[in-house]
Formats: structure tokens, C-alpha cells, sequence
């Protein structure tokens, strides 16, 4: 009685274990999906940051070449009648307002490329949070699976063990049985 009680606790725990494991594989494989999701976003943040890197390079060619050109225009300016030189102060003063316009815009794309930056640090700690996290749910998994292995090694122990003992209670009570008829 006290070795099926024994047996069943056992395979209680052992179902308790398998039920433990399966969840902790659930749990292991939302953390690998949510790190391919992290290295998914970083590796987005990464071509985004590049990609407007090259626009801001572009950018300051053109606005190197604009600033250049707009200089001529106004030595050539100067350089004509009063009216002339009226339309050319109008024109630089146009030509300073875009630029200011052109400056905000680059401090807005600069201000975009640190908060790219700066998300792309967050998701690499967060990836390594994520790493490490799913290093010790793999090292719990391992442990728990010795603790399996071992219990299903002590319940098939105990099966023996029940079964040697039906075998010598069935071989004792046919003894008991024939030296009664005898």
C-alpha cells in the first residue's frame, strides 16, 4: 500500500515536471521570438539611421553647392545697376530664409538620428536582457529535466519493486493454498 502510494506521488510529480517543462519551453521560445522581434526593430533602426546619414550627406552637398552659387549671384550683383542690386538683396534675403528653413530641417532629421540612436541602445540592452534571461530559463529547463529523469528512474525502480513483490505474494499464497488442500 505504502510503495503504490509511493508510485503514484511519484508519477504525480513526474506529470507536475513535464507540465513544468513545457511551460518553461513555452516560455523560452516568447523569449526567442521577442529577441528575433528586438533584432528585427535594431536591424530596422540600423538602415533607417544609415539611410538618413546618406540623405543629410546629400543634403550638405547641396547646400555647400546652393551656398557657393548664391555667393556668386551676389559678387555678380554688385557688380550691376542699384535696381539690380535691390533684386539681388531681395533674392540673398530669400536665399537666407530657405537656408534657415534648410538649418531647422537638419536639426530636426539631427534630433530623428540621436533618437534613433538612442532606441537602438535601448534594444540592444534590451536584447541582452533578453539573452540572458533565456540562458537561465535554458539552465532551469536542463536542471528540471534531471530532476524527470531521475524521478522516472526511482517510479520504474518502484514498478520492480511492486512487481517482484506481486510475483512472491502470488507464489506465497499458492503455497498457503496447496498446503491447505493437502
Amino acid at each position: 500500500m505504502h510503495d503504490n502510494n509511493e508510485l503514484h506521488h511519484a508519477r504525480a510529480l513526474i506529470e507536475e515536471l513535464k507540465d513544468e517543462k513545457y511551460r518553461l519551453e513555452s516560455q523560452l521560445q516568447a523569449a526567442g521570438l521577442r529577441e528575433n522581434r528586438f533584432l528585427s526593430e535594431k536591424n530596422k533602426a540600423e538602415d533607417d539611421l544609415k539611410r538618413v546619414t546618406a540623405h543629410l550627406a546629400e543634403e550638405r552637398l547641396i547646400w555647400a553647392r546652393d551656398i557657393a552659387e548664391k555667393d556668386r549671384v551676389l559678387a555678380h550683383a554688385k557688380s550691376v545697376q542699384e535696381e539690380l542690386e535691390r533684386k539681388a538683396i531681395t533674392e540673398a534675403q530669400k536665399v537666407r530664409s530657405e537656408m534657415s528653413a534648410q538649418v531647422e530641417k537638419f536639426r530636426i532629421d539631427t534630433d530623428f538620428v540621436s533618437q534613433v540612436q538612442e532606441r537602438y541602445q535601448a534594444l540592444t540592452v534590451e536584447v541582452e536582457a533578453s539573452n540572458a534571461k533565456a540562458r537561465a530559463k535554458q539552465t532551469e529547463l536542463e536542471e528540471r529535466e534531471g530532476q524527470l529523469r531521475e524521478l522516472q528512474h526511482r517510479c520504474d525502480s518502484l514498478l520492480s519493486e511492486r512487481n517482484a513483490l506481486a510475483q512472491s505474494s502470488a507464489a506465497r499464497l499458492k503455497e498457503v493454498e496447496s498446503a491447505l488442500e493437502g
